[in-house]
C-alpha cells in the first residue's frame, strides 16, 4: 500500500466557519476549492522539479504516479500521494532518505567511476572491470602497464548503504501550498461571504 507523504490540513478553518453562521456552508466550500487549486499547482511544481533531481528513464513517471486526493467542504484536507503506482515507487525513500539493503553485499564505488545517463557506465561496474579481483570486502583493479602497474581500490562491499534525501517533496509542497493558499483562500472566502450576505 502506498504512503501518503504529502498532506495539508485546513480543518481548523472549518471550525471557524461553523461559528460564522452567516457563511457556515459557503466558507468550507471556498476553502476546499482553494486547497484543491493549490494542490494541483503544487503537483505541477513537483513534476517540473523532478527531472533536475533524479535520473529517470521515463521523464513522465512522476506525472503518472502522483495523484491528488481532493478536499471537500466536509473534509478540509488535501493529499498528494503515489497511490497510482500501487506503492511500488521509491518516492518516500527519495523524500526521507533511509537505508538500502541488498540480497547480498552492495558494491559502493570509491574511485570516481565514470558515469553516464544511467549511472556508472557498464565497463566500470564490478563484474565488468578488467583485471579486477576481490580481497575481503574490497574490489581492486590492476591499472597501468609495466613499471607503472599498480592496484587501485574500486569498490568496498557493504551489507547496506545510507540513502540520502534527494528530492524535497515535503518542503516544496508546503512552500507552494502556503504561497498559493495565501493568495487564493482570502479571495475565495470573501466571495463566499458576499454570496452568503446576498442570500
Amino acid at each position: 500500500m502506498s504512503d501518503e507523504f504529502l498532506k495539508f490540513d485546513f480543518s481548523a478553518f472549518q471550525k471557524m466557519a461553523d461559528r460564522l453562521k452567516v457563511a457556515e456552508q459557503q466558507l468550507p466550500f471556498a476553502l476546499s476549492r482553494a486547497l484543491n487549486e493549490s494542490a494541483f499547482v503544487a503537483r505541477s511544481t513537483l513534476i517540473d522539479d523532478w527531472p533536475g533531481r533524479v535520473e529517470s528513464k521515463n521523464s513522465r513517471f512522476l506525472g503518472w504516479a502522483l495523484g491528488v486526493e481532493k478536499a471537500t467542504k466536509h473534509n478540509l484536507t488535501v493529499t498528494i500521494s503515489d497511490e497510482r503506482a500501487g506503492g511500488r515507487t521509491l518516492l518516500k525513500g527519495l523524500a526521507d532518505g533511509g537505508t538500502h539493503t541488498g540480497q547480498g553485499r552492495l558494491a559502493v564505488p570509491v574511485a570516481g567511476q565514470r558515469r553516464g545517463a544511467r549511472g556508472i557506465v557498464p565497463s566500470q561496474r564490478p563484474r565488468n572491470l578488467k583485471q579486477a579481483f576481490r580481497r575481503g570486502d574490497a574490489v581492486y583493479a590492476v591499472i597501468g602497464k609495466g613499471s607503472k602497474k599498480r592496484l587501485k581500490l574500486m569498490y568496498v562491499l557493504k551489507p547496506s548503504v545510507a540513502v540520502p534525501k534527494r528530492v524535497p517533496f515535503r518542503q516544496t509542497f508546503n512552500e507552494v501550498m502556503t504561497r498559493e493558499m495565501q493568495q487564493r483562500a482570502p479571495r475565495l472566502m470573501l466571495e463566499a461571504m458576499r454570496t452568503a450576505i446576498r442570500k
